[in-house]
């Protein structure tokens, strides 16, 4: 038998050890890699996210300019103004500042065949800095000169076309044009219908046809 010298002290051995530097540096490297990937996932997602959300809010204003043009030229009146020098403007015109400019009914579904002046507004469309602007004129002769209201509307156009097809069949870029004839009630024609393209860079090629004047006119009789 072994005989433990009672003046001898017993050395215990610990079965936990720490890191080593080496260890240490290794433990930190992938820890540091971990959140690099994980910030550039996180930050990849939040990209695509914004992404995704301007995608939507352009197709949003794009949708609605179409709607508001839909609205307007489906409430187009035959009504000529005069501005503030006394000088006439056809019911509609690409001949003032701008895209276009006519004359409408204020409100959705008023018959345009009994429509007071207090009932009719003046809506213009204009261009700036790729930006389509409704433009609305609350008087239609003003005694002198008043600034429209400007509602900017699709924020992307990088070119905007519209022609007019004539009542003889001819697609126009321009309206009135000079050798315009008279209709039945000796008023310069409307065109039958209004062709509106609109390119932008997201969307590409956009074309939408609006009946002109003479096509509710046909359906009314």
């Amino acid at each position: 038998m072994y005989e433990i010298q009672r003046n001898e002290p017993v050395k215990l051995r610990s079965s936990i050890q720490g890191f080593t530097l080496l260890e240490l540096m290794i433990a930190l490297g992938i820890f540091a890699l971990m959140s690099t990937l994980a910030y550039q996932g996180l930050s990849v997602a939040q990209t695509s996210q914004q992404a995704v959300m301007a995608k939507m809010d352009d197709l949003k204003a794009l949708q609605m300019t179409w709607q508001l043009l839909q609205q307007d030229l489906a409430n187009l009146v035959d009504r000529p103004i005069r501005d503030e020098f006394g000088d006439p403007h056809p019911g509609l015109t690409t001949e003032d500042d701008g895209l276009l400019s006519f004359t409408r009914t204020r409100n959705v579904g008023v018959p345009i065949t009994r429509t007071h002046d207090q009932a009719l507004v003046r809506i213009g469309y204009k261009i700036e800095d790729q930006t389509l602007i409704r433009q609305i004129w609350p008087a239609l002769d003003p005694a002198e000169a008043i600034t429209p209201v400007d509602q900017p509307l699709y924020p992307s156009v990088d070119n905007i076309q519209i022609r007019f097809l004539h009542t003889d069949g001819q697609w126009l870029d321009h309206w009135p044009p000079a050798n315009l004839g008279l209709n039945d009630l000796g008023k310069p024609a409307m065109p039958r219908a209004i062709e509106i393209k609109i390119e932008s860079e997201r969307w590409g090629t956009l074309v939408r046809l609006f009946p002109g004047i003479h096509a509710f006119s046909d359906a009314s009789s």
